[in-house]
């Protein structure tokens, strides 16, 4: 079994043209290097590595944005008819509290995004505060009609976030997805509007896709947005991506986006393919 390492790029279209011209020749460096050394080319299964890719940016995007609704929730102060529904249990700065945010049990459309099921939080402290933790859990719970499960946890006092087990199902299949996240927040700490916030993040996960390929990320300052939550808050950045596969080389890949979308692009030995997120 050999690891084949992706880099990932979350970049503005307007730089691909660029991009793509220096990615195609430091690659046709790195052919000839290749074809003087080997005596066989290596196929890439590029089928596999999209899937794969696929499966990352989407537990990447839906497990931030269950944070921000997690984090919104806190931020909520409002009783509301509709759903989502904020429900708070013992009420006691001493000691854990409860807060269960519901959004029953048919889709509600929020943000572009639909949900139902409930997310269960234990917490102690304010969310604005340094001091702020929680634990939070799935009851049921859909986003965009994919099952999510696993345990998220926040300390503000580390900036630290992890995805713990964490699991999105659909019909096609399921991922499975552990991260832990350093953020930095770099806009928005002086209002009490979480929209203007962002934040620059490092990270580390693992996971195992659709295709049963297990894969590694290591990311060096991504950049999130909560101004974009109503398409993909994960905008620009690096990620590197181990994969485990039989028979291939290193090869690079990269991703390019447009500010605040979701039409991310994977660049295969100079090939683009789209990727979409369900």
């Amino acid at each position: 079994m050999k690891n084949m390492n992706l880099i990932i790029h979350f970049l503005p279209m307007k730089n691909n043209i660029f991009f793509d011209l220096k990615f195609n020749i430091i690659f046709l460096g790195y052919f000839l290097i290749i074809s003087c050394t080997d005596d066989k080319v290596i196929v890439v299964p590029e089928q596999e590595i999209t899937q794969t890719s696929s499966d990352y940016i989407k537990c990447e995007v839906y497990f931030n944005s269950i944070v921000y609704e997690i984090e919104n929730g806190f931020s909520t102060n409002v009783s509301s008819r509709t759903f989502p529904i904020y429900i708070n249990h013992n009420l006691n700065p001493l000691n854990e509290d409860t807060l269960i945010i519901d959004y029953g049990n048919s889709n509600t459309l929020i943000n572009g995004k639909f949900f139902r099921g409930r997310i269960i939080n234990i917490y102690s402290g304010s969310v604005n505060d340094t001091n702020f933790n929680c634990s939070s859990n799935f009851d049921n719970f859909y986003l965009n009609n994919n099952l999510i499960n696993g345990t998220i946890t926040i300390d503000n006092s580390e900036g630290e976030i992890q995805i713990i087990n964490g699991e999105v199902t659909d019909i096609s299949g399921k991922i499975n997805w552990n991260s832990i996240q350093i953020r930095t927040q770099s806009q928005g700490l002086q209002t009490v509007n979480i929209e203007d916030d962002k934040f620059t993040v490092n990270s580390l996960t693992t996971g195992n896709g659709k295709n049963n390929i297990n894969f590694s990320t290591k990311s060096d300052s991504l950049k999130i947005r909560y101004d974009c939550i109503k398409s993909c808050l994960v905008y620009d950045g690096i990620s590197v991506i181990n994969v485990e596969m039989d028979d291939v080389s290193k090869k690079d890949i990269i991703f390019g986006s447009q500010s605040c979308s979701c039409n991310y692009n994977v660049i295969i030995n100079g090939n683009s393919y789209p990727l979409y997120l369900d």
